[in-house]
């Protein structure tokens, strides 16, 4: 996909840095321990950033909210494994 062809961010437009970040790698298939880990954080922020951004960008549940971070370019397709 090329930088014209890149979605264009709407329901994650306002999304914090870390909650972008925390949604960032959910989708890329980490689970709230290991986004944890990643950031040197404990797992309740992590949760709290979860929570404010389903909340923001109207997401039902966890899985929509990874769904919706793909769609909206926050994750590459290719970045969607774990790791």
């Amino acid at each position: 996909m090329t930088a014209t062809n890149a979605p264009r961010p709407v329901r994650t437009l306002y999304l914090s840095e870390r909650e972008r970040d925390v949604a960032r790698l959910f989708a890329s298939g980490l689970s709230n321990e290991a986004i944890a880990d990643r950031l040197g954080v404990s797992l309740r922020p992590v949760q709290t950033h979860v929570a404010n951004a389903r909340e923001k960008s109207d997401c039902a549940n966890r899985t929509e909210l990874g769904v919706l971070a793909v769609r909206e370019g926050l994750v590459s397709t290719s970045e969607g494994t774990k790791g």
